[in-house]
């Protein structure tokens, strides 16, 4: 599995040329909203509790 993503950089024998790495960071500062990678927000949490709860 990292043989494919070392594959994709410019570098594969370089470690610091993988991208992946860095992406989770800029989703917990909300500046890049990427809900399908890192799950839902506590919104959307709130609301599914809700509807739940309703239908219940």
């Amino acid at each position: 599995m990292s043989e494919d993503r070392e594959q994709t950089t410019p570098g594969p024998t370089d470690p610091v040329a993988r991208p992946a790495l860095p992406r989770r960071a800029p989703t917990r500062t909300g500046s890049h909203r990427a809900p399908d990678a890192d799950g839902p927000d506590e919104g959307e949490l709130a609301a599914i509790l809700h509807h739940l709860h309703t239908e219940l």
